[in-house]
């Protein structure tokens, strides 16, 4: 497993020059991933690095084999409200047990909706 961490964020020195936005940290990762030896691999990002990841799976899908996304959609305007009942409330998390984290974002659909997406 690699953890890579978004440039100035974490693990990461602040970058010397401008121009680290989304689509060209995803393109560093893949780079990386290759100067190691990857020839395929899955990504996971969430909050920020879930728009990292998620463009990386498209920049590359030659060798991403996979990307999984989490809490960036679900904190959208009220970012505590899931912490809170996560934390705070057996109900609450009967509640995301019983709907799933996709059911509190808007337009997604029911776990029962939910299809095996085609591979490759």
């Amino acid at each position: 497993m690699v953890a890579t961490s978004l440039p100035g964020y974490g693990w990461s020195d602040k970058p010397s020059t401008t121009g680290w936005g989304i689509t060209r940290t995803a393109r560093g990762w893949d780079t990386l991933m290759v100067l190691l030896g990857y020839e395929r691999y899955g990504a996971q990002g969430g909050d920020c690095g879930s728009a990292v990841s998620a463009v990386l799976g498209e920049a590359a899908p030659e060798r991403v084999a996979g990307v999984h996304l989490n809490l960036g959609p679900i904190q959208g305007p009220r970012p505590q409200t899931l912490g809170y009942g996560l934390t705070d409330s057996p109900a609450g998390q009967g509640r995301l047990d019983r709907r799933g984290v996709l059911g509190h974002v808007a337009g997604a659909p029911a776990l029962g909706e939910l299809r095996q997406l085609p591979g490759p």
